[in-house]
């Protein structure tokens, strides 16, 4: 956001040097209109201040458009400084203080693709950000910073504080957790020493269990639920590859507003990250949740991209019948997903996600542990709480079950 600054009139412009170290006439005239407007000035200045409080805050607005259309003739140019914005992508609800933030200790707990990516961002719009990692990715983070590769621009941050334990860090205003869900109980309990009452904590990890697990675990009170849609891969030790999206979306879980919400808005937009605070956030979570429910397991299985398994007609319904086996659970937990969305749901993932490899498939590729359970597993234990049918999502469970490199 480009903020205009007003510039006083500069040495050289108030009076022309003559050779003999004099001043020229038009060089004096333009000395003298300029302390005639600095004089004009400085008796409205003490003008003001003798008017009673009742009529201050209409003769200090009258005041800003005396002063700025003086100062605008006395200086004749305005110098507007302006950061160019990165990542160039529409932000929501950016508050009108965001502008004027104050720095925010951040703490990204999983320095990996989406952890890293989001930090990078936060670093370079200003807050005061530690990343804790671990092994190779932690090695790199220290000896060469971190860098974000966006296609056409790359980013660099270095140096960057990197820790191996949140107990390191300065004490955090906010935690991003971007840990695999399958490492939040041990994410939680490394986090314990640093998460104080007023800590906010946010969960940028698929599924729709991690809040609950967190919330008990650091003896807080029910998180905000967040999530984000993006595609991007830690392609070596801190060297991240985007390729798509990237809007952190967040909200009070009983749709409510709060200062905690505000602050994390105001901490986003001040850092240009692309944001939407949603009163149906629980819409937004199931939603994300059915997607991955179908595409991560779908492309997972296959080994496939997400244009590849759409292209494929079997295996494009069989995503769009586990996709539907959630929204029907979604609905019976009391949340009101679009069930009407799906076919635009496909059309916009074939178009802005073609070549891209689900965070499931990555991790199969690398011989990791996978994510089903925090995915299908939740749609299968929300079921049975809720007494729906989900045979698709029962057995891509037990598929991706045995096919887990963790498993055998």
């Amino acid at each position: 956001m480009s903020q205009a600054r007003i510039s006083p009139p500069s040495a050289a412009s108030a009076g022309e040097a003559r050779p003999d170290g004099g001043v020229s006439k038009r060089g004096a005239s333009v000395f003298l209109e300029h302390n005639l407007v600095s004089a004009v000035i400085l008796v409205i200045a003490a003008a003001a201040t003798l008017v009673a409080t009742a009529r201050l805050a209409s003769l200090g607005a009258w005041w800003t458009r005396v002063a700025h259309a003086l100062s605008g003739a006395a200086s004749g140019c305005a110098s507007a400084h302006a950061r160019p914005p990165w990542p160039e992508r529409p932000r929501t609800g950016a508050p009108p203080r965001a502008r004027y933030h104050l720095a925010m200790r951040i703490l990204v707990h999983g320095a990996g693709a989406v952890g890293g990516y989001f930090g990078a961002l936060l670093a370079r719009g200003g807050h005061d950000v530690t990343f804790v990692a671990r092994g190779e990715n932690l090695a790199a983070l220290r000896a060469r910073g971190l860098v974000v590769r966006l296609g056409s621009e790359t980013l660099h941050l270095a140096p960057v504080r990197a820790v191996p334990d949140p107990a390191a860090a300065p004490a955090p205003e906010l935690v991003l957790v971007c840990v695999k869900s399958y490492d939040t109980p041990a994410a939680a309990a490394a986090l314990r020493p640093a998460v104080a009452p007023d800590t906010i904590v946010l969960s940028l990890q698929n599924g729709i269990e991690n809040e609950d697990v967190l919330a008990r675990a650091l003896g807080l009170p029910p998180l905000m639920v967040a999530l984000t849609r993006i595609g991007v891969a830690l392609v070596a030790p801190a060297t991240i590859d985007y390729s798509g999206r990237g809007t952190i979306l967040f909200g009070e879980p009983d749709g409510s507003e709060s200062p905690r919400a505000q602050r994390v808005a105001e901490a986003l937009a001040a850092a240009r990250v692309p944001y939407e605070l949603r009163r149906d956030i629980l819409v937004a979570a199931w939603e994300k949740l059915a997607w991955n429910a179908g595409f991560n397991a779908v492309t997972t299985l296959t080994r496939s991209t997400v244009a590849e398994v759409l292209a494929e007609p079997a295996s494009r319904d069989l995503v769009v019948a586990a996709m539907e086996e959630a929204d029907a659970v979604a609905v019976a937990s009391g949340v009101p997903v679009r069930r009407w969305r799906t076919e635009r749901v496909l059309e916009e993932s074939a178009s802005g996600l073609p070549d891209f490899q689900t965070s499931m498939l990555q991790d199969l590729l690398r011989g990791r542990r996978l994510e089903h359970d925090a995915l299908n597993g939740a749609v299968v234990r929300a079921a049975a709480r809720a007494g729906v049918a989900v045979p698709v999502n029962r057995v891509l469970v037990a598929l991706l079950a045995r096919l887990d490199p963790a498993g055998r």
